[in-house]
């Protein structure tokens, strides 16, 4: 049983670990495009089949040294695929799903101004599938042939740019 001289002890080290942690963490929001495809099969010739979409979410990351970070994010993604039907290219396969996404990167920085930076990151991901639904010609179909569980490998670049009183990422990644 711990007594009250224990109890401020152990809340001076907690905020002491708090303020200094805090200077190393920061949260951000995101939100952009994707471009996907689907297959169970690994068919990279497929290119007819790509279908575009929205993600949005949040991140958290913990800044190593001032040339290193670790980012974790928590990302809601529309994928999917769309390919017109050959005989009236006004009929179509549309398939859509929607993943919550959980992508762990290491990120890069290298300055390339005084207040810029040129950054790369590579990890891993791991998205669930939330829901999907296909329609050929407008008309729902039920289909269970998709895995529910996505993972692989990330990559991408961009530039942090600071503006205001806080720093601006603009960027690309590409998920395998």
């Amino acid at each position: 049983m711990l007594n009250t001289k224990n109890h401020i002890i152990l809340f001076y080290i907690c905020c002491t670990f708090v303020s200094t942690a805090h200077a190393q963490f920061s949260i951000g929001i995101k939100a952009g495009t994707c471009g996907s495809s689907l297959s169970r099969t690994f068919d990279f010739n497929n290119n007819q089949w790509y279908r575009s979409g929205f993600l949005f979410g949040g991140s958290i990351s913990y800044e190593l040294s001032t040339e290193f970070s670790l980012k974790l994010q928590l990302d809601y993604e529309q994928k999917g695929r769309k390919k017109a039907i050959l005989l009236n290219h006004s009929d179509s396969i549309n398939t859509n799903c929607n993943y919550i996404c959980m992508p762990l990167s290491l990120i890069i920085f290298k300055q390339i101004e005084v207040n810029s930076s040129l950054y790369y990151e590579t990890g891993i991901y791991y998205g669930h599938m939330i829901n999907y639904d296909t329609r050929v010609k407008g008309v729902y179909m039920n289909s269970s042939k998709y895995y529910k569980n996505d993972f692989g490998l990330t990559f991408g670049v961009g530039i942090l740019k600071p503006y205001h009183s806080c720093n601006l990422m603009i960027g690309v990644n590409y998920e395998v």
